[in-house]
């Protein structure tokens, strides 16, 4: 493979933010049943797959095509393909490559890619060996170190040392004491709001490594307050900024933070204190995922590091504007996907789906929601008899792109102020023609984005939190609600979704931001539909809903979603206790409408298999949608909790009842 030419490269900084991933559609095979979708573009978005994740362990030069190649989770590579016009890598498919059991840190020398290797209390040097495919221990750098150590980065000093640089924990516990976190009487936080339990760091040391002396030079703490990352640091690399003369190393936080402590010398450590890697504005990034994960790349042209950053489902590129800020921080762009060609559609992990007309073509689209708190617009490209998608690309409201955030609050506390866990449905809720969007999240305030008539791609109003009874909807967390007309043309509206007690309930629409509660839905014993009715706290909730004609009697079912720690329809229920070890995973339930429409009675759940074995969803719950693929009939996809959408058709499907 050829790179670019020089003149063509030096043109991808034009227009970098407006990036299109792909020119053209281009014609896909019908989905393997069982299997993910893909998407109907060349080159998309990279994210994890039920096969990798997106863990930067670091770029290697593999193929003799640069130091582009990308190794994630340790030893799946993704082979670099060549760069867009606007600069952002394009990968191709993983395969595997040996390597020695352990923690990585992958580096460079001169031409030589090489990785350390801590497995325990060892550390080793191990070079790459093209010729084999395979990176080898040598007997060079080789020592005994203390243990528990994380988040190592390498790079030589000189021809026979090399840094190390790692973090490791100060200590201190962040669990509450008390109650279990499952338990009724867990409390996070006091009487005044305030987290009752610790909030942790990881401390930054680093030792340095001479070929051939077993007992390595360690400093730890490097800097005296020991306050360096917020409970902790999820990614280290080095950098280096040649058209300025800088290098250091750069350092993720689990809430989304970037500090670049600079090296003042190029033969030994000589760090300053981090300072935040900042946008254009001069503040500090955020990172748009969780537990951000980075490795330097370095750029063709001028051999600045930008960034490749992977969090819990997508993997980001972030290019270095060429100038550092007022704090002697480095400036970056906004961050883009990178690329893999032949792609899959990713959402982000536990993802939960939802269809409706959003651009008004006619044609059937997707809206997902994901743990980061994104709402991603998936556009149907396709025909009428065939769907395809486009590239999810994020909403926005009120012109901004929407994420959720739980804050300090979250009912699992500070450490997940980053997460969203977005639950969005599709409809028209205040029937103006265009599809809404009603949801909840982490912070259990069941809310409605109104869409802006015309707008492409679809954007929305502010959002604005549904008022029941005149108080705000608070009710359990991480439910995605169904919401229905019960097959009636211009009927009333009806959201169905866990109440405060964790029970199916129907709250009936009033005007556009006030509903009224309604009934607790109940099996034809009589009994209310109950869900995780042995565990509390962070595992109540988690339901996901839809509302349907699964069985196409007219009236309208349910499709749940369940975790492996559910118990639908209550103690006994299903998957925990009804399942045993491995099968005890995350479920699809069909609740078959015995009654009817007007007064709604539920048989007890089955359990949705295909090709006669029970569809098993991993730990988190899964997110079902019955969905008209364009074959006249409802298929059923399901995201699972990797970020992957998997296709099962509607012949192979069966729903069986497992008491």
């Amino acid at each position: 493979m050829t790179l670019r030419p020089l003149t063509i490269l030096v043109t991808f900084f034009v227009g970098f933010t407006n990036l299109v991933y792909s020119q053209s559609p281009a014609p896909k095979p019908d989905w393997p049943a069982g299997q993910e979708i893909g998407l109907a573009v060349d080159v998309g978005p990279l994210g994890a797959t039920r096969d990798f994740e997106v863990q930067p362990s670091g770029v290697a030069n593999v193929f003799g095509n640069g130091p582009y190649d990308l190794l994630v989770s340790g030893r799946t590579l993704l082979p670099f393909k060549r760069f867009t016009r606007q600069g952002v890598p394009v990968f191709g498919h993983p395969s595997m490559l040996d390597v020695p059991r352990g923690s990585l840190a992958v580096f460079s020398a001169g031409t030589t890619s090489n990785a350390l290797v801590y497995n325990g209390k060892k550390i080793q040097l191990s070079r790459f060996d093209r010729s084999r495919q395979r990176f080898e221990i040598t007997p060079d750098f080789s020592a005994t170190v203390p243990g528990g150590l994380r988040t190592l980065a390498a790079f030589p000093l000189t021809d026979d040392r090399l840094a190390v640089l790692f973090t490791k924990g100060d200590g201190k516990s962040r669990g509450v004491e008390g109650a279990h976190p499952h338990s009724a009487d867990y409390r996070p936080f006091d009487g005044s709001g305030i987290y009752r339990g610790k909030l942790s760091y990881a401390v930054l040391g680093a030792m340095t490594l001479e070929n051939g002396n077993s007992d390595p030079e360690i400093q730890f703490p490097i800097f005296p307050a020991q306050r360096d990352f917020l409970i902790r640091c999820t990614g280290l690399t080095k950098v280096d900024y040649p058209s300025l003369s800088r290098q250091g190393v750069m350092g993720a936080a689990s809430q989304g933070m970037f500090y670049y402590f600079q090296n003042d010398s190029e033969s030994a450590l000589d760090l300053k204190p981090g300072v935040f890697l900042s946008g254009a504005d001069d503040n500090g990034m955020r990172h748009p995922g969780i537990f951000p994960g980075l490795v330097a790349i370095p750029d063709p042209v001028t051999g600045d590091s930008n960034l490749l950053v992977g969090d819990t489902g997508s993997l980001w590129f972030y290019r270095f504007a060429g100038r550092f800020n007022q704090r002697g921080g480095p400036i970056y762009d906004p961050p883009v996907r990178a690329l893999i060609e032949n792609p899959i559609l990713t959402l982000g992990a536990l993802p939960v789906l939802t269809s409706g007309d959003l651009d008004g073509d006619g044609l059937i689209d997707m809206v997902a929601g994901n743990d980061a708190g994104h709402f991603l617009f998936v556009r149907n490209i396709g025909t009428p008899e065939k769907a395809e998608f486009d590239a999810p690309v994020r909403i926005k409201a009120d012109g901004e792109i929407l994420k959720i955030d739980g804050g300090y609050t979250g009912i699992q506390g500070p450490p997940e102020s980053r997460w969203g866990y977005s639950c969005p449905t599709v409809v028209d809720w205040n029937r103006d023609g265009s599809a809404d969007i009603i949801y909840n999240s982490i912070q259990g305030d069941l809310s409605v984005l109104l869409q802006q008539p015309g707008s492409s791609p679809p954007s929305f109003d502010k959002p604005v939190i549904l008022k029941s009874d005149t108080m705000e909807m608070h009710l359990v967390w991480r439910t995605q609600p169904a919401v229905t007309d019960w097959n009636v043309e211009q009927g009333p509206q009806c959201i169905i979704v866990n109440d405060e007690n964790n029970q199916f309930r129907r709250y009936w629409q009033i005007d556009d931001y006030n509903v009224t509660p309604g009934e607790v839905l109940r099996l034809t014993t009589g009994e209310p539909i109950q869900a995780h009715g042995k565990r509390f706290a962070g595992q109540f909730g988690r339901t996901k809903l839809q509302a349907t004609d699964w069985d196409g009697d007219g009236k309208i079912d349910l499709l749940a979603g369940t975790g492996r720690a559910a118990s639908i329809p209550g103690p006994g229920g299903i998957p925990d206790d009804t399942f045993e070890g491995d099968r005890r995973q995350a479920s699809v339930l069909f609740l078959r409408n015995a009654g009817t429409n007007r007064e709604p009675v539920f048989d007890y759940p089955r359990v949705m298999h295909f090709d006669q074995q029970k569809l098993e969803m991993g730990v988190h719950t899964c997110s079902p949608l019955a969905i008209d693929l364009g074959r006249g009939k409802l298929d059923l996809l399901v995201g699972e909790e990797d970020g992957c959408v998997i296709y099962f058709p509607r012949e192979r499907l069966s729903w069986v009842d497992v008491r």
